[in-house]
């Protein structure tokens, strides 16, 4: 995910629980964790745009929707 405009604010969660919160800014890029939820959003009230790419594998799902 890369940071186009504003900031994303990025949610961890091991066992039920959310471990880790990280905050991206312009700029910034992340790369997604396999195995482990995590869900982006924005926290603040200012527009954000992010420009995100899904790659997979036949047969295998790219999301996990809850």
């Amino acid at each position: 995910m890369l940071i186009l405009e504003g900031t994303s604010t990025i949610e961890f969660e091991v066992d039920g629980n959310i471990t880790d919160t990280y905050t991206f800014s312009q700029r910034e890029v992340w790369v997604g964790a396999a195995d482990v939820w995590h869900n982006a959003s924005n926290k603040t009230d200012q527009p954000s745009v992010v420009f995100v790419v899904f790659m997979g594998a036949e047969g295998l799902e790219n999301t996990i929707n809850r």
